[in-house]
């Protein structure tokens, strides 16, 4: 299996988000995205899968090192090996790369976030760090870039921390304000243990808003001349997007289940997004916008 091929089955296997939203993308592109992303989920994974310091801090010391090692040519594992080869087309891969290793690192210890501030200081950084290496590889060059990137990165992973809050519960730690929880009168441990009750329907209806409140802020400040720069992030977001549609439709009841989205919709949405230049993105956020 060459490093592309273990990129692939492993983080954009064919039904995946990921696969779907690159699908449309030139060869090269999408290789080092699925590539970069391969990273971003390892190096995130290990804030639940690790259960000693001990072994979280070793892995990210291994994963910091393979990335000096990258550089050098010298790489062991396939995801680095792959990112090697797109190193020279995108200089800044490496140096962006360690900034969200080191944010992850930064938070191992974090029992909770106990508000907004909190998250967005701590965990939300890592996920605007991967929409802005993403957007520049999209070679976009807009001025409001960096402020999309900021906005749609906390955007998507918020619409993550909701669909996975009973796994990560599970493992002892939610990715949203803890605030909140007093706010509903919930604990963790409910959450872990399979709650659902109205209490828990109304955090989650509470959740569901404030992040399609933060797509639609995303694109607020976009001219419209400027969509088509957007268009292959405009795809990302979109499946996500729909994702939450999702969740909101089930009406906060969506018990234990991993939600998700058919291939097919997910094919149709970045397809949609790649071939109107991003405004069917911008149409479904905000119809008086097109």
């Amino acid at each position: 299996m060459t490093p592309n091929e273990y990129c692939e089955k492993e983080f954009a296997p064919a039904g995946s988000n990921m696969y779907y939203a690159t699908i449309l993308l030139p060869s090269n592109k999408k290789r080092a995205l699925i590539s970069m992303y391969a990273l971003h989920k390892k190096i995130e994974n290990i804030l639940s899968d690790c259960h000693t310091m001990t072994v979280a801090y070793s892995k990210i010391a291994w994963w910091k090192n393979q990335i000096y090692r990258m550089q050098k040519e010298m790489s062991d594992h396939p995801i680095t090996k792959e990112l090697s080869l797109h190193i020279k087309e995108y200089p800044f891969i490496c140096d962006e790369l360690i900034y969200f290793i080191n944010n992850i690192e930064n938070i191992l210890e974090k029992d909770f976030f106990y508000n907004l501030k909190d998250l967005y200081n701590n965990y939300w950084t890592t996920n605007r760090v991967i929409c802005g290496l993403f957007n520049k590889v999209f070679c976009n060059d807009d001025d409001n870039a960096a402020i999309y990137n900021e906005k749609i990165g906390i955007a998507i992973q918020l619409t993550n921390s909701i669909r996975n809050i009973y796994i990560n519960a599970k493992n002892g730690i939610i990715f949203l304000p803890n605030e909140d929880l007093d706010k509903f009168n919930l604990k963790i441990k409910d959450i872990s243990n399979g709650e659902n009750s109205e209490n828990f329907k109304k955090f989650i209806k509470f959740q569901v808003k404030r992040a399609k409140d933060l797509y639609r802020d995303a694109i607020t400040d976009i001219n419209s001349y400027n969509y088509k720069k957007y268009r292959e992030s405009f795809a990302v977001a979109g499946i996500n997007y729909a994702i939450l549609e999702k969740i909101d439709s089930f009406n906060s009841d969506f018990s234990n289940e991993m939600v998700s989205i058919t291939p097919i919709k997910k094919l149709w949405i970045s397809w949609r997004a790649l071939n109107s230049n991003g405004k069917s993105f911008i149409k479904k956020l905000s119809p008086l916008q097109i």
